[in-house]
């Protein structure tokens, strides 16, 4: 998903070091930007700075400052990848927890490595 800069004097195209296009945009145009693109859906930082075309430093800046500002809150989910990633959101809608799905039996799994665990002392 890549967003349609409004104002196209707040922002130039810049060609970095390693021969990729980016768009930089004055501080206010970025923070709106993001602002923007997380009314849709809650979205990691790295799908931001592809979707906006801009450095990871940047976006980083700008998420500081509008988490310090209260606009926007971060938490910890699974990502569609099974690893937990930080994703940023408009404040006041983060994710709920989900229910697990299925029950975790802590003792049964305790009480059977205790007996592994003794089998192998009394075997030494």
């Amino acid at each position: 998903m890549r967003w349609k800069i409004d104002n196209s004097a707040r922002a130039t195209t810049v060609l970095d070091a390693r021969g990729h296009l980016q768009i930089a945009r004055d501080k206010a145009t970025l923070q709106e930007e993001i602002l923007d693109a997380l009314e849709v859906e809650h979205q990691p930082k790295t799908v931001l700075v592809r979707s906006l075309q801009t450095s990871m430093r940047l976006v980083d800046v700008a998420l500081a400052e509008l988490e310090r500002q209260g606009s926007i809150e971060s938490f910890r989910m699974m990502s569609e990848r099974k690893r937990m990633d930080v994703f940023w959101c408009i404040s006041g809608s983060a994710a709920k927890p989900r229910a697990a799905t299925q029950g975790f039996r802590a003792a049964e799994t305790l009480a059977a490595f205790q007996a592994i665990a003794i089998q192998r002392a009394s075997k030494q």
